[in-house]
Parts: C-alpha cells; sequence; structure tokens
C-alpha cells in the first residue's frame, strides 16, 4: 500500500508538471522551438549518462544527491501512508531536473499536433509508462522478493540500467532533430 501511495504521488506529480509544461508549451507559441531544445537537452543528459557509465566511479552526475536520499529515506521508514507521498513528491521533483529533457521534448511533439485535451490520453499514457517500472519493482517485493535482494540486483546493475537510459535518451533526441516524429 505504502509503495502504491509512493508511485500514485510520483505519477501525479509528472502528470501535473507535464500538464503545466504542456500548457505553456502551447499558449507561447513557440512549440516547434521546444522540441529542439528538448532534443538537446535529452542528447547532452544521455551523453552525460554514457559518459558517467564510462567513468567507472560509483557516483553519478544525474542522480539524487546524498543529502536529499536521506531526506526520502527518512519519510520512507515512516511507513504511514500519508507519509507515503512525500518520497513520491520529493523524488520528483529531484529527478525531474534529470528527465525533464526529454519530457519537454515530448511536450514539444505534442503540443505541434494536440490541444492539452487531445494531448491528455498521451501525457497520461507517458506517465504511467515512466512509473511502470517502480510498480513491477513493487509488487515484486510485495510478492515475495526481498527489499535488500531488489535492491542488491539495484546496486548490481545500475551501470547498464544507466547506460540504456544514457542511449535511449541520445535515440530520441537524434529521433526528434530528424524530424521522424513529425
Amino acid at each position: 500500500m505504502v509503495g502504491g501511495v509512493c508511485i500514485a504521488a510520483v505519477f501525479l506529480f509528472y502528470l501535473l508538471s507535464g500538464f503545466g509544461l504542456f500548457t505553456l508549451v502551447s499558449l507561447s507559441g513557440f512549440s516547434r522551438a521546444f522540441s529542439p531544445i528538448g532534443a538537446t537537452v535529452a542528447v547532452v543528459l544521455g551523453v552525460i549518462s554514457v559518459l558517467d557509465v564510462l567513468r567507472n566511479r560509483d557516483e553519478f552526475i544525474l542522480a539524487i544527491p546524498p543529502s536529499k536520499k536521506e531526506q526520502i529515506e527518512h519519510y520512507i521508514s515512516t511507513a504511514t501512508l500519508p507519509a507515503a507521498v512525500a518520497p513520491g513528491v520529493f523524488g520528483g521533483l529531484f529527478e525531474l531536473p534529470c528527465t525533464g529533457g526529454i519530457y519537454l521534448a515530448i511536450l514539444g511533439l505534442m503540443s505541434r499536433s494536440y490541444t492539452l485535451m487531445e494531448g491528455l490520453p498521451y501525457l497520461i499514457l507517458y506517465n504511467f509508462i515512466f512509473v511502470l517500472p517502480l510498480i513491477l519493482i513493487v509488487l515484486v517485493v510485495a510478492y515475495g522478493l526481498s527489499p535488500e535482494r531488489a535492491n542488491a540486483w539495484r546496486v548490481r546493475h545500475r551501470r547498464t540500467l544507466r547506460l540504456i537510459v544514457g542511449l535511449a535518451m541520445i535515440a530520441i533526441g537524434v529521433v526528434i532533430f530528424s524530424g521522424w516524429m513529425r
């Protein structure tokens, strides 16, 4: 239940952020400019992620700061349903600068073709896919895998996961730049 509330908070935080950004992009009249800006940010952040993996250090540039992780862990440790909202919001707040490039690029693309109401189902779908890994992790832990084993797997594979995410961000940026998604 606590994990579900936390995930719902992340989902709602990103959905409301996307709603606000979509509105800003649409109303500004600069929706065509937001796609290349977002694509540039996605490529830059993707390159930083890939270089982070290649540096072979334990800490990553594009990560939640350790001081904020402690704050989030504090809220998680209280394990009450209302307290589960805080890590979702804080996690979203601290992750948005890292994930915002792709989000901005996609919102820019959406605003070219859709009104806010037409784009809303896509916004909801994007955010559902964004939290899907969290949902899967909570389900796996809820149905038997210990949190310690799940975390050990995450730590053991974090370089590979970061490399995949970095390459995906670069690919999305390149796709947007090349005009495949007009």
